[in-house]
């Protein structure tokens, strides 16, 4: 199951926007850095990024979007809201 990321680790750039963004640890409580197939979002242009194999990100497709969880899908649909919104 895919996870969303929240705490400070690394750094990366953001596929789409070329944005610095800090890669994470779990939101599961578990402290594990990210994995294959882990989602996160850049704050810059709010895209959903997944991790691959080599832990880089890409933008995760539709496709695979909308096999998440609706949960999921809910979720970072909210969190996008909520970002667009704080600026």
């Amino acid at each position: 199951m895919s996870k969303l990321i929240s705490l400070d680790i690394d750094r990366k750039f953001c596929p789409c926007c070329n944005s610095f963004i800090a890669v994470n640890t779990a939101t599961d409580g578990s402290g594990s850095a990210p994995s294959a197939g882990d989602i996160s979002v850049c704050s810059v242009c709010y895209e959903i990024l997944e991790f691959n194999d080599q832990n880089s990100l890409r933008r995760l497709s539709n496709e695979k979007f909308m096999k998440l969880p609706e949960q999921t899908r809910i979720d970072l649909n909210n969190l996008i809201f909520i970002m667009r919104n704080a600026h």
